[in-house]
């Protein structure tokens, strides 16, 4: 009965805590405003579960990819409790001139008296040029064509010097090095049929492989596998995709590791 008080108590200081609060701020011409604030109180946990939903706009003539904000969390005698940084960003949208978009962050924490109000501050935002889009793969695309470097997009006719292939045994590496080009050629051949499928959330923890492709002018590729999955590093966090047509190509790779 006490924990029931306790978070009614916490949830009509909310309320009275959202007429007082200063929920909109701007720099320059990008605006946070805050639209809603929801809280629970884990019981088991002690720990309070806070979900907040933002409104942003972009009122400048720019297209802006990354904002950073922060969410502020006071008491009743506007005592800042609390602040936490929120960051809105896509891997391949950017919040083009006069858009508005919603933002939702969620956290648990501990408070030592309960919030009473809240604000937002932005902080840092950039635009295209200062923090640019990158390609998040789609299903049916080739992998060569959708890596950020020019000799891989244009692979078939201009072939690596060299193929560095490492495959992972349980911590233990059969490696590789290929330099004979009718062997590169098989290679690239075989590697120019893989295609990205579904994105998953398939982690293995002991078997991390990568293909090194090395051109002409010096400059280097490399292909991370997570066992037989592509995956991949963007702005969002890591993301590891499903690939058709890899049977062959990592049939052989492990061939030519056992021949060397």
């Amino acid at each position: 009965m006490k924990n029931i008080i306790k978070l009614l108590l916490l949830i009509i200081a909310l309320i009275d805590g959202c007429r007082n609060m200063n929920n909109t701020d701007r720099l320059n011409n990008v605006e946070v405003k805050i639209e809603n604030v929801e809280i629970k109180k884990n019981d088991k946990t002690g720990f309070v579960i806070v979900q907040v939903g933002t409104l942003i706009k972009n009122l400048s003539e720019e297209n802006i990819t990354k904002i950073h904000y922060e969410f502020q969390v006071f008491d009743k005698e506007n005592n800042l409790m609390k602040t936490y940084n929120f960051y809105y960003y896509t891997d391949d949208r950017s919040l083009d001139k006069g858009q508005s978009v919603k933002d939702y962050h969620g956290f648990q924490d501990r408070f030592e008296k309960t919030p009473y109000s809240y604000k937002v501050k932005v902080i840092d935002y950039k635009n295209i040029d200062e923090f640019p889009l990158v390609h998040v793969p789609k299903e049916g695309e080739h992998l060569y064509q959708i890596l950020n470097d020019d000799n891989m997009k244009n692979i078939k006719d201009n072939l690596p010097v060299n193929i560095h292939i490492h495959i992972d045994q349980m911590g233990m590496a059969d490696v590789a090095d290929i330099n004979d080009i009718d062997t590169i050629e098989r290679l690239v051949a075989m590697f120019c049929n893989i295609k990205i499928a579904k994105e998953t959330n398939e982690v293995v923890t002991d078997n991390y492989n990568w293909i090194s492709f090395k051109f002409k002018d010096d400059s280097e590729c490399v292909i991370n596998l997570n066992l037989r999955n592509y995956e991949t590093k963007l702005p969002s966090g890591y993301h590891i995709y499903e690939l058709e047509n890899i049977t062959e190509f990592f049939r052989y790779c492990k061939q030519l590791t056992k021949e060397s």
